[in-house]
This record gives C-alpha cells, structure tokens and sequence, in this order.
C-alpha cells in the first residue's frame, strides 16, 4: 500500500513495552471494567451465569498475576511503521 502511494524508504521495526492499565483500579473493577469495555466480549452474555461467574474468576486470577503497585502491568506489541513521501 505505501509503495503504491509512493512512499519511499519504508521500514517496519517491532515495538514491545510492558503498558500498565486500569491504574489504580481493585482487581474486580478492573475485571468489570475491562469485561464492559471489551466488544469482543459481548458474546459472554449469550451463556449462563455459571458459565460467565466462571469465566470472571479465572480472568481475576490472571489480572492478580499481573498486579503491580499502581495497576496491571501487561505486556504490548505493536509494528511501528515508517516512510518518506
């Protein structure tokens, strides 16, 4: 697409930093919150209760793994792209 746009000297580089989100949030606000915010997860309310308080408790204790001082430290990646027009 940039070299059809006559874009020159393009690279991409990958870019990965640990990123803390919900700062300041308790484990179970920012579980609720994330589970609210997160469209992809809309299909969670299509099952049970049961089934959605199960899903909840194994995604609490995967957020306490990642629990630091001021929030959730969680790993990010992304494809930093560069280009000269």
């Amino acid at each position: 697409i940039l070299s059809a746009s006559d874009f020159r000297n393009i690279s991409i580089e990958p870019y990965e930093k640990d990123v803390v989100i919900f700062k300041n949030y308790s484990t179970e606000n920012a579980v609720k919150e994330m589970l609210l915010l997160n469209p992809s997860l809309d299909f969670l309310k299509d099952h049970p209760l049961e089934i959605q308080d199960k899903i909840k408790t194994a995604v609490t204790t995967a957020y306490d793994n990642h629990k630091v001082d001021n929030g959730f430290q969680f790993p990010s990646s992304a494809w930093m792209v560069f280009a000269d027009k």
